[in-house]
């Protein structure tokens, strides 16, 4: 495998992570004593959580390249007047904090896979289709943390730092097509959207909570209750709810 840049994960604070994000650090045995199978598995799990750190990267890059096209340098943006300029620091600030949890548990992943392959009792038994998909899960791994943290700092800078603050917060609101040509493996992965609380994201039934989450398919809906919403197109960074988005919420005691 090649070299790992300096100021990112070491593998001891990648396990460590690892405990701490998916709730459990590999086993004494497969620490110590892999099997094939052991490293097949971690491959796979490595290589799924990738694909979602890339369908929330490619949401990310749409809202602050959409936030970038409507910024004026020379001034304040006035967000709390601009209905667009909203939603896109409200998307911002949800798709870039879960870009960076995700790509670190990518990260996580693929030091330890490969911290297993490299052990004495699997080593000999790579054949060349696995150390190919090492050699691509470590490279799409760092790819992944280095665009997740550079996007983060943008965000900081031009997106936090061009207004002052006001209340803001989620709303319905339309993604972005991905422009250019793009691969068939592109084409075929999940669409990074987030679901307004108190629903459900049809068809594929996955729980709208106000985080982001991944739709296998192109179309979706929000729906309050049973799925009986109608699907339509769904581009990656979209809001998705109620057509005149959620009630506010009666805080006021009842007499």
């Amino acid at each position: 495998m090649g070299a790992h840049p300096k100021g990112l994960l070491t593998l001891a604070t990648a396990v460590a992570l690892l405990a701490a994000t998916l709730g459990a650090g590999p086993s004494e045995r497969t620490q110590l004593a892999p099997r094939l199978a052991d490293v097949d598995a971690a491959l796979t799990e490595a290589e799924q959580r990738l694909v979602r750190s890339e369908a929330i990267g490619v949401a990310t890059g749409q809202v602050q390249n959409r936030f970038a096209l409507r910024r004026d340098g020379k001034r304040r943006l006035k967000v709390c007047e601009d209905d667009e300029l909203a939603s896109l620091v409200t998307r911002s600030r949800t798709f870039g904090p879960a870009w960076r949890d995700a790509a670190q548990a990518a990260r996580v992943a693929a030091d330890r896979v490969i911290a297993m392959a490299e052990r004495e009792t699997v080593a000999p038994l790579l054949d060349s289709a696995r150390r190919d998909r090492l050699e691509r899960v470590e490279a799409r791994a760092w790819e992944q943390a280095v665009a997740a943290a550079e996007a983060g700092a943008w965000h900081r800078r031009y997106v936090e730092g061009s207004f002052k603050s006001c209340g803001l917060h989620l709303t319905v609101a339309d993604g972005m097509p991905v422009p250019g040509e793009r691969t068939e493996r592109e084409q075929a992965a999940p669409i990074a959207v987030i679901g307004l609380h108190f629903g459900t994201l049809c068809p594929d039934q996955v729980p709208a909570n106000g985080e982001v989450a991944l739709l296998a398919g192109p179309d979706a809906c929000w729906a309050a209750g049973a799925c009986d919403c109608e699907p339509v197109p769904v581009h990656p960074g979209a809001v998705l709810g109620p057509p005149g988005g959620l009630p506010p919420l009666d805080l006021e005691p009842r007499r």
